[in-house]
């Protein structure tokens, strides 16, 4: 793990852009798409080695280092899950 990593507090997180992706994120590496890789580079001008928050609607919210891959190739290496996924709350009509 980088410092970047191991030194980020819950109030930092929000510095870090959020994004939707529909693979599953219980760690390890996440190759991007084109449509993903574009925007982490030439939208956001990430750089190699920034970090961004990852979320699929299922998994949680977790914090991801971002590792360039040639030059058009993005991986984003999940690190830590920084939040759980909320319980859908189950409704019963009658």
């Amino acid at each position: 793990m980088t410092h970047a990593i191991t030194n980020t507090m819950n109030d930092d997180l929000y510095k870090f852009p959020r994004l939707y992706l529909s693979a599953p994120l219980n760690g390890g590496d996440i190759p991007l798409c084109d449509e993903h890789a574009h925007y982490i580079r030439n939208v956001l001008r990430k750089a190699d080695g920034d970090c961004v928050r990852l979320f699929n609607g299922m998994d949680g919210e977790w914090l991801a280092q971002l590792f360039y891959e040639g030059k058009r190739g993005v991986i984003a290496r999940t690190q830590k899950q920084v939040k759980q996924q909320p319980q859908r709350k189950r409704h019963v009509h009658l």
